[in-house]
């Protein structure tokens, strides 16, 4: 009578391996440039928003003062008025980014704080 022995695989083949890691690898190809695209455009989506919140606050003071607030330099860390109940959290001297936000005639728009700088 034949004595068949059946042999019990205990682990992965060389070959197994392989093809596992380059489909990863393949995958990952695919997926990480869309991340780090959307990465971006989520930054840009952020800064115009907080922008815009800092430009409805602004007009907000000027609405209840019929002014602009005061400042002695370009940004927004150098009010002389107050407008700490503007600002709950804090005035937000910097961006997303770490830049300085920067006023012009009580606004913060693209040509003093550019988008571009971000990517």
């Amino acid at each position: 009578m034949l004595d068949i022995q059946i042999k019990k695989n205990k682990g992965f083949t060389l070959m197994e391996m392989l093809i596992v890691v380059t489909i990863i690898g393949i995958l990952a190809a695919i997926v990480l440039p869309r991340f780090v695209a959307s990465s971006g455009q989520a930054k840009k989506s952020a800064h115009g928003a907080e922008r815009q919140t800092i430009n409805a606050q602004l007009e907000l003071f000027f609405f209840n003062n019929g002014s602009y607030p005061v400042t002695s330099g370009s940004d927004l860390s150098a009010w002389t008025t107050d407008i700490d109940k503007y600002f709950p959290d804090g005035v937000p001297v910097t961006c997303n980014q770490g830049l300085s936000w920067a006023v012009n005639n009580g606004r913060i728009n693209s040509t003093t704080h550019d988008t571009a700088s971000h990517e």
